[in-house]
């Protein structure tokens, strides 16, 4: 018997919430969440651009608001493209007001992640921090784990992403670099890299 064409998938062990944040033309309402742990995220703010692939987010008031998440978190991946990376700094991902990403004028940098070892990677390499204004597949490991109680997608406080952002992975388990390389390949045709 001849072998079938096999759609690539993502890796699943471990994987605690899969968030494909895919605009459908009308702009996203709600997200769901594919790992079937339940954690979905309503969105917030003012403005409803419609862009495929992912959700445009305006950077003064648009966020995902998840409320609470995995209580277990130690890699987070995400599919993001900044407006812009001049003289700005965006925040995609927070887990819990005191664990969270930002990209400082294209450099990606992490906030708290404190008491373990904790690696950036974007596009599938590890310590690679450079982020344009294309698409991206930015992620933290951290080998003690974070409760992310107050998961939002787009926004840490008072401050915001501006920009695209789009699948969102979240593990409880550190993910090693061939497997997170393995992510950005299987994923990375949708957001057009």
């Amino acid at each position: 018997m001849k072998a079938k064409y096999i759609i690539p998938e993502v890796n699943t062990n471990g994987l605690v919430a899969r968030c494909k944040i895919w605009s459908d033309g009308a702009g996203i309402i709600s997200v769901f969440d594919y790992s079937m742990n339940g954690y979905t995220a309503s969105r917030v703010g003012t403005a409803n651009y419609k862009e495929y692939p992912g959700q445009h987010l305006d950077g003064t008031d648009e966020y995902l608001k998840f409320g609470g998440g995995p209580a277990s978190v130690s890699t987070v991946l995400m599919w993001v493209k900044p407006d812009s990376i001049t003289l700005r700094t965006d925040y995609p991902i927070d887990l819990n007001g005191t664990d969270y990403l930002t990209i400082v004028n294209g450099t990606l940098t992490k906030t708290g992640f404190a008491g373990g070892t904790a690696v950036l990677y974007t596009d599938g390499v590890a310590a690679s921090t450079t982020v344009t204004t294309r698409w991206h597949l930015i992620g933290i490991t951290d080998t003690v784990a974070k409760n992310a109680s107050g998961l939002d997608i787009g926004r840490v406080g008072a401050n915001y992403f501006d920009g695209l952002v789009g699948e969102t992975l979240l593990y409880n388990k550190v993910l090693n670099e061939g497997e997170i390389k393995n992510i950005y390949n299987v994923t990375r045709w949708r957001y057009g890299v």
